[in-house]
């Protein structure tokens, strides 16, 4: 199925990190909300609540973090990206706004 995907249409695989740092967890909502709930490795010491470290380490809770990451310190041209991103639009009554959003 992946194959696919990828030879057909066009999608590009995308293999995540299985451990991030504490930026992007911060980035995506993950710290400091639910770090009570995450595994932390002590490489750079114990995680204090609500202090940014650079090079620590935690394992992912899902894969949203990491590929939400993945352009994090990037600016992304909306109309660049939609001409050359094929969009799936969802089924249902929100599909004649998502279409008209994205120029289809």
């Amino acid at each position: 199925m992946l194959d696919l995907h990828i030879q057909k249409h066009g999608y590009v695989e995308v293999l995540p990190a299985h451990m991030v740092n504490s930026r992007s967890l911060f980035g995506t909502g993950q710290l400091p909300k639910f770090a009570e709930d995450l595994f932390h490795c002590d490489d750079k010491g114990a995680y204090v609540p609500g202090e940014l470290q650079e090079n620590d380490h935690w394992m992912i809770p899902t894969a949203e973090v990491p590929v939400t990451n993945i352009f994090r310190d990037e600016t992304i041209d909306v109309v660049e990206t939609i001409s050359s991103v094929r969009i799936r639009l969802a089924s249902g009554p929100r599909r004649d706004r998502m279409a008209r959003m994205c120029g289809g």
